[in-house]
């Protein structure tokens, strides 16, 4: 009976040490609808408000404006194992952004933006054979980027932001307990589920510098860099419906603090694009140095029971992204825009957790932009199918396979002053 509880919290501080591993590993790049519709490939160009995200460099060549918009993320979680197929329920999750690019003079531009790039959640039904490592996982990294930019020549600009993050989380999990002896040998009862909550947040700094430039009427280069960010998290462990009689398991699982420190990688992307009067092509690569990820110290105050301090492995790998944008204009008011991107999964397949069955993954983008006067408005729509993810035996989560799809899609529409 002790063996079977003490794997039952075990398994609760692997999902408390994975605290901030989900915004760590699914990054969500779709942070203006316009460079969405490209599949992501704006570095070089970064022309638009959304620069602030993707290279804010940009906004030295631009003038004043204000961007708002949002994504839709509607996500499809299956997961096959030895004991059968599970289903995650279907959900839809719609972060926003806003961006403000102001034009001080000729050569210095100020941009602020608010967005969440890791807006994220996963989700499973009661009782599947994760439940004790997670039925439901929420959580939301604010970024506030304050920017300037500068026009070092007619032809070239850099930048240098700030990134003030403000994260919260809320990770919920099935607690089981094991057959129990009653009233003697070979009558037992079991005990129902109880449940472990974790509710906590961090904030951190970090800063980023931009270089854009036209090389000549045709050719433009992007290089992006965003400083590794060490997020702080601290917050409370609340357990529920714990039995407390023949035996009284409570003692075992006492309220406690919770904290852990997350390391998100540095991420540099360089771009390079071919405008003409009707068409531009532009092809970035990203690189993100997930090799900071190697394990997970959490830290519970008071230790008590069988709650107690644990360092759990990742060991997770650096990692690449290759995004293919075009974009046609069709007249002076309509454009349309494709892309594509192969995006890696920095999560090895032995590490790999119901919180966070990250895998490759391909996405195919397309959008339409439209302008009138001062006003523009861009929307686009994104499929993303995700490669199997094969757990195997060896690992401290849940062994089986993952399968996941996704559909995205946004909105944003702008004031040029």
């Amino acid at each position: 009976m002790k063996q079977g509880v003490r794997r039952a919290v075990l398994a609760f501080v692997v999902v408390a040490a994975t605290m901030g591993v989900l915004a760590a590993g699914t990054l969500v790049e779709e942070q203006g609808a316009r460079a969405s519709a490209q599949g992501g490939a704006f570095a070089a160009r970064a022309d638009d408000p959304s620069a602030i995200f993707y290279n804010p460099a940009g906004l030295a060549f631009q003038g004043t404006a204000f961007m708002a918009g949002f994504s839709f993320i509607n996500e499809h979680m299956k997961y096959e194992g030895s004991t059968g197929t599970v289903n995650g329920p279907v959900k839809t999750y719609y972060p926003l952004y806003l961006y403000l690019n102001y034009k001080i003079n000729d050569n210095v531009a100020f941009g602020f933006g608010m967005n969440s790039p890791f807006d994220l959640a996963t989700e499973w039904p009661a009782g599947w054979p994760g439940a004790a490592i997670s039925e439901r996982t929420l959580q939301r990294a604010i970024y506030y980027t304050p920017t300037l930019a500068f026009k070092v020549s007619k032809n070239w600009a850099v930048s240098i932001s700030a990134n003030y993050v403000d994260s919260t989380l809320y990770l919920r999990q099935e607690i089981p307990f094991p057959a129990i002896p009653y009233p003697k040998p070979p009558l037992t009862r079991i005990p129902p589920s109880g449940m472990g909550v974790i509710r906590g947040g961090g904030d951190a700094w970090g800063w980023g510098v931009g270089v854009l430039g036209k090389l000549d009427d045709h050719w433009q280069i992007g290089i992006n860099y965003r400083s590794k960010v060490n997020i702080g998290y601290t917050g409370d462990v609340s357990f529920y419906n714990i039995p407390n009689y023949n035996p009284d398991f409570t003692p075992l699982f006492p309220y406690s603090h919770v904290s852990s420190t997350i390391c998100l990688p540095a991420v540099y992307t360089l771009g390079v694009a071919y405008k003409t009067d009707k068409w531009t092509l532009e092809f970035d690569a990203t690189a993100q140095q997930w090799d900071v990820m190697k394990s997970i110290a959490i830290n519970f105050d008071p230790n008590g029971g069988q709650v107690q301090d644990k360092s759990v492995p990742q060991n997770w790998k650096n990692t690449g992204k290759y995004k293919l944008g075009f974009e046609y204009k069709l007249s002076d008011k309509w454009s349309y825009g494709l892309g594509y991107f192969y995006d890696e999964a920095p999560v090895p397949d032995q590490y790999a957790s119901p919180i966070l069955p990250d895998s490759n993954r391909n996405g195919f983008t397309g959008g339409l932009s439209y302008k009138k006067g001062h006003w523009s408005m861009d929307a686009y729509l994104m499929y993303l199918p995700f490669q199997d993810k094969n757990v195997p035996s060896t690992t401290p989560f849940v062994p089986g396979t993952y399968k996941a799809y996704a559909y995205l899609g946004g909105a944003a529409l702008t004031y040029k002053f």
